[in-house]
């Protein structure tokens, strides 16, 4: 019965004056006290206790307070009534686990997005100015994509590193050159240009391209088949997730530790090529 008892959440100053009181019948908790050897002031707390949870029958005398222990029956009364206790919360405690998810969700603020064409990379160019929360772009590129045969894209850019300039933000960019486009204009390592140039390793054959900046990364993707420069069969694809695009930053740092720093003689080397190249 103690065992039981214990499991109900009674002290044991509480379980001693429930069993004296079972055994002796009706007493004052100063008799109590004497037969269980506590205190007067700790057996009363206890019978007090005792009556609130149920266990206890109290009666006032002639000679003061006296109490008697109820049927250990009514324990079955008392664990009914801790196991609907334990069944409320636990209905609770799933409902805060799931607010807890959903609020982790927001927090996340997670956004996946899938979309096709030129317009959709000029929008999230656009974005990177205004969403960027740490002065930094990294961009990873070969730079035979067809997007960079467009000439409309050409002049965008103009204007875009014009206004990245203005917000000073710098650029960490990863780049593999190809026969078809072994320069341009846009790849000056030149401080004032704030960008900073490193090779993709030939071994890293990867031919897409992406962005990252603050919580947001873009990959952009061309069929294989376009050789073009068809600029509306680029797809899009826009991901919004602090743990998602962490892992991206890593990677990139990763192969940009790895990878061979482009400099100012390379790109003026670059140039004549380039100009012997298309006179």
């Amino acid at each position: 019965m103690e065992n039981l008892l214990k499991k109900l959440n009674l002290t044991e100053n509480e379980i001693a004056i429930y069993l004296w009181l079972l055994r002796n019948g009706e007493n004052t908790a100063a008799a109590a006290a004497r037969g269980a050897l506590l205190d007067k002031s700790s057996a009363y707390r206890a019978a007090e206790n005792l009556y609130d949870a149920g266990l206890l029958i109290k009666s006032e005398k002639v000679r003061g307070t006296e109490y008697a222990a109820e049927s250990p029956e009514v324990l079955k009364s008392l664990l009914n009534a801790k196991r609907n206790e334990l069944n409320a919360m636990e209905g609770s405690l799933g409902d805060l686990v799931d607010v807890l998810k959903n609020q982790s969700l927001s927090s996340r603020n997670t956004l996946i997005r899938v979309e096709k064409g030129y317009d959709a990379h000029v929008r999230l160019m656009e974005l990177s100015l205004a969403e960027n929360t740490d002065g930094v772009f990294r961009e990873f590129w070969t730079l035979d994509n067809p997007i960079f045969r467009s000439p409309r894209y050409t002049r965008y850019l103009d204007s875009f590193i014009k206004r990245r300039l203005e917000k000073n933000i710098k650029v960490k960019y990863l780049a593999k050159y190809s026969k078809n486009k072994p320069w341009s204009r846009h790849m000056n390592p030149d401080p004032s240009f704030l960008k900073e140039i490193r090779l993709i390793p030939e071994e890293f054959e990867n031919n897409n391209g992406f962005k990252i900046y603050g919580d947001y990364a873009e990959i952009l993707s061309f069929s294989t088949s376009n050789i073009d420069g068809d600029l509306d069969d680029v797809l899009v694809i826009t991901i919004k997730d602090k743990i998602i695009v962490k892992l991206l930053k890593d990677i990139f740092d990763f192969i940009w530790n790895r990878s061979e720093i482009y400099t100012e003689k390379d790109f003026k080397e670059g140039e004549t090529t380039f100009n012997k190249i298309n006179q």
